[in-house]
């Protein structure tokens, strides 16, 4: 009775939460009704925040809600929703309108809920792509998945580089130049998975140049080279040395 799912002490701290979610969005809603009329007066502070987002992140962290807007506030790509993670532990939603008032959406606890993708870098070169991620948010045990395709193809088309690794770089090798690629990143913690999709183009030989294309191989003393340049075959030239750069150069047939 006391322990199990609906017992006592599950009650009261459910009880505990629902108090702690209403007193915090009673401050949250004080501070934007404060935003909100000095919007409707005129400004003649010099301020150039007043009435912006910005102008309103800087109450929430005048009236302790956060510390560091660069930090506590996420703007979830492509939307108009921004999580706002407070001192308090709880991650609250606020919504932008299309009249540019804004409302408060869900409030939950940040230590349930799924993991977030922060930045993804990426930078390409003729036949492949490196990615490196950052999270900045999870919980337990995190995994990542790695995931590519050309810009253009069905989801279906994805291609697994790797799963279930702990590294938050990854390097999609083999690729072919000048094309833009998907490159998928699922992350998954001990709350759920998140996924984000960015684009990049592998590059292009500029004219007249040639680049060495995976690892020199070696076998019973022949040495495999990949090349790959903008002119055809019918105009390079290829001589080589054995022994040191100071020998006879070779013509390659």
């Amino acid at each position: 009775m006391l322990l199990g799912d609906t017992g006592i002490f599950d009650k009261a701290r459910d009880s505990e939460d629902e108090y702690k979610i209403g007193a915090l969005k009673d401050r949250i809603s004080t501070v934007i009704l404060d935003w909100e009329t000095e919007k409707r007066i005129p400004n003649t502070t010099g301020d150039e925040t007043v009435g912006t987002l910005e102008g309103l992140w800087d109450k929430f962290v005048d009236a302790d809600i956060i510390d560091n807007p660069d930090e506590d506030i996420y703007n979830r790509e492509g939307t108009d929703i921004y999580e706002v993670t407070t001192n308090e532990g709880y991650v609250v939603e606020i919504m932008v309108k299309e009249d540019g008032t804004v409302e408060i959406g869900d409030i939950e606890k940040e230590e349930n809920l799924p993991p977030r993708i922060g930045e993804i870098t990426s930078s390409g070169t003729t036949s492949s792509i490196h990615v490196e991620v950052t999270i900045t948010r999870s919980t337990g045990e995190v995994e990542m998945s790695y995931y590519y395709k050309k810009e253009g193809e069905p989801d279906k088309s994805y291609i697994t580089l790797k799963e279930g690794v702990t590294e938050q770089t990854a390097d999609f090798t083999e690729l072919e130049q000048n094309v833009v690629y998907n490159i998928k990143v699922v992350v998954t913690d001990d709350n759920g998975s998140t996924e984000k999709v960015i684009n990049e183009r592998t590059g292009e030989l500029a004219e007249g140049t040639i680049s060495q294309v995976g690892d020199l191989e070696w076998n019973n003393g022949t040495a495999t080279l990949k090349l790959e340049s903008t002119e055809t075959a019918e105009e390079i030239y290829i001589v080589y040395q054995i022994g040191g750069i100071d020998g006879e150069w070779l013509p390659y047939p």
